[in-house]
């Protein structure tokens, strides 16, 4: 590749529709731009993209939880790597972040990604498994479920502030409305993945029970004070772009 380094700077409302290829490209799918969309719009987040020649060629997002924000959809197309791209992409965001209040940055790294945030001050947490598997679990259900109720979310925002250290109350009560308690909205016969930390030793062997297997693993990573969480209480990442 030549020419000059690409510019990074702050997405513009119509960065946004062109943020699909990219996220392709690069090996994600095209919805995790409604995913930074989101965290921008709804979770005082920032999304910032690199630019050569006109055309986008990388993206990096973040999400604001109060004392905590998270670090996300970093993602650069094939023939823009290697030259320090993605880690310049997550040291934009972070600095939004710190300079937002965040205390505590957060984030999910493979194991390509990993010594690059190392290099920004981010030190390995917990690994996460994301495992595949059928929407009709095997097996009678051992629980009573039934769709959530606007009286439960404030039991819900103790419950997740319990064991997630984090305030995300505007996450949820901006989700609430669409299906509280709704793990997982998929069509028959389709496979879904759910992303559980491995110290959750109950939920990773349900999920094996139940016909899952494994897809990838990554790590949760920290830069800043480490946030008082119980990983064992996590059934399932919301996604992993934020926790």
């Amino acid at each position: 590749m030549t020419g000059r380094r690409p510019a990074i700077r702050s997405g513009r409302p119509d960065d946004l529709a062109r943020l699909g290829p990219v996220f392709e490209q690069a090996g994600f799918g095209g919805r995790l731009a409604k995913v930074v969309g989101f965290a921008r719009a709804r979770l005082d987040g920032e999304v910032v993209v690199a630019e050569a020649g006109g055309e986008l060629v990388g993206v990096a997002a973040g999400a604001v939880f109060g004392g905590t924000g998270w670090v996300g959809g970093v993602a650069v197309v094939p023939a823009h790597r290697r030259i320090g791209l993605g880690g310049a992409l997550t040291q934009a965001i972070v600095e939004f972040l710190e300079a937002s209040g965040v205390a505590t940055v957060l984030l999910h790294a493979t194991a390509l990604g990993r010594p690059v945030y190392e290099r920004l001050g981010f030190v390995p947490e917990t690994p996460y498994r994301t495992l595949s598997g059928p929407t009709m679990p095997r097996g009678p259900r051992e629980a009573p479920v039934r769709a959530g109720q606007a009286a439960d979310l404030e039991a819900v925002l103790a419950l997740d502030l319990a064991a997630t250290g984090e305030d995300r109350g505007r996450l949820l009560t901006a989700l609430w409305p669409t299906g509280g308690l709704v793990a997982v909205r998929a069509g028959a016969g389709e496979e879904v993945a759910i992303s559980v930390p491995t110290a959750n030793a109950a939920a990773v062997d349900a999920l094996e029970a139940a016909g899952f297997s494994e897809v990838y693993r990554t790590i949760r990573m920290y830069r800043g004070p480490r946030v008082p969480w119980d990983p064992a209480a996590l059934f399932g990442a919301h996604n992993l772009f934020w926790g």
